[in-house]
């Protein structure tokens, strides 16, 4: 139980609280209220480009008719988990509290996780259907 709850906490600090800090590092302004608006915009432009660049690569391995190993594909999921549960925990925030928190918010990442866990099943068949389009094409 206690590994249920802790992982998915330590999974949204590890990403939305470096987004954070370069967040409030770069922009002068007062953004304690709209921090988590500007970290979500973040992390969300951050994520499009990530899923860009990813299925480029994939489509040059397949039209090169080459398979990718296990270990680019460990490498992949690992940079889209400390992208996607900090994504989701704010997208959850959004929705449900309107960014309204207090000292115990860091707790309903437990809540979020399990939503923000269903995106890696889309991601898979997503990066899975330009592979076998672009494999296809090509052989």
């Amino acid at each position: 139980m206690t590994f249920a709850f802790l992982v998915p906490i330590f999974s949204v600090i590890a990403g939305s609280f470096l987004i954070e800090l370069i967040t409030l590092v770069f922009i002068n302004e007062n953004v304690d209220n709209n921090i988590g608006k500007i970290v979500l915009i973040i992390l969300s432009t951050i994520m499009i480009i990530f899923l860009l660049l990813v299925l480029k690569g994939i489509k040059k391995i397949a039209s090169k008719q080459l398979l990718l190993n296990k270990t680019e594909i460990i490498l992949i999921m690992i940079f889209f988990y400390f992208i996607i549960h900090p994504l989701g925990f704010y997208i959850y925030w959004a929705l449900f509290l309107n960014f309204v928190g207090d000292g115990q918010i860091i707790f309903e990442a437990a809540t979020s996780f399990p939503y923000s866990s269903i995106s890696f099943i889309l991601l898979g068949i997503l990066i899975d259907l330009v592979w076998k389009k672009e494999y296809i094409k090509h052989k």
